[in-house]
């Protein structure tokens, strides 16, 4: 038994690797390829950021010397404006104000008495001519209202179309009238007063009032808000001054201006 056992192989056990000799794994960096010729390079985002920068500055470069080239221009407006320097010791003139256009006084072409709520139609026709013929000294006339100086009571108002020839801009109606307080109205035809070539003499609803006064003196001077273009004006009496035993009222002059 024991020569058995001392003939019998010996099996050579396996041994095991000690841990101090286990390779570590190694980790290497791969270098990027370099770009060939003719091949674009791509910019990573951590290579962007110096230029970004420079582009911002430069922006705000162009910003302040456009805003230097403005503030230069006005600069130069204000002062091309500005009144030159007044030497020491002489005191600046006030500025005298821009004179006021006179008014320009309109040839009157003919005239007719307007008395649209009679019958006949008329105020003294004959004397129409008086009120424009240049001389202060004589007149057109109403007849003579008895109990109101409202014409009686008997009419709304009557008065003197004045014809211009053609249409013309008027701003102002300037009379001379009889007595004190008379109460008249500058009016121009209603509808398109322009285009109007034939006054409507039928009634005095087919004209509109432009200016008007209240218990006039001897002079009178109607003036329009706007001018108002127009061939024909209505001056248009609708109270009349004390004169004898009624009322009656007078125009010496007319003159329409622009």
């Amino acid at each position: 038994m024991s020569s058995l056992l001392e003939q019998a192989p010996t099996v050579p056990r396996p041994r095991a690797v000690p841990a101090a000799t286990a390779q570590p794994s190694v980790v290497r960096r791969v270098p990027e390829p370099k770009p060939e010729s003719g091949q674009t390079t791509v910019i990573r985002p951590a290579q962007r950021g110096p230029r970004r920068w420079i582009g911002i500055l430069l922006i705000l470069a162009v910003l302040l010397i456009a805003a230097g080239i403005v503030s230069a221009l006005v600069l130069d407006q204000r002062l091309a404006g500005a009144p030159a320097p007044v030497a020491s010791g002489q005191p600046s003139a006030p500025a005298s104000p821009a004179p006021s256009a006179k008014p320009v006084k309109l040839v009157v072409v003919a005239a007719r008495d307007f008395d649209p709520q009679a019958d006949p139609p008329e105020e003294n026709p004959g004397q129409v001519a008086l009120a424009y013929d240049g001389n202060p000294k004589t007149r057109w006339t109403t007849v003579t209202y008895i109990g109101s100086p409202k014409l009686g009571n008997l009419k709304r108002g009557v008065g003197l179309v004045i014809d211009l020839g053609s249409a013309q801009s008027v701003r102002e109606v300037g009379l001379t009238l009889s007595g004190k307080g008379t109460n008249v109205q500058f009016r121009v035809p209603k509808n398109n007063p322009s285009q109007t070539t034939d006054p409507p003499m039928g009634s005095d609803k087919r004209w509109r009032t432009v200016a008007s006064e209240s218990k006039a003196g001897r002079t009178a001077t109607l003036t329009a808000k706007e001018p108002v273009t127009t061939r024909y004006v209505l001056v248009y009496l609708t109270s009349l001054p004390k004169e004898g035993k009624g009322y009656r009222g007078g125009i010496y002059e007319v003159e329409v201006r622009q």
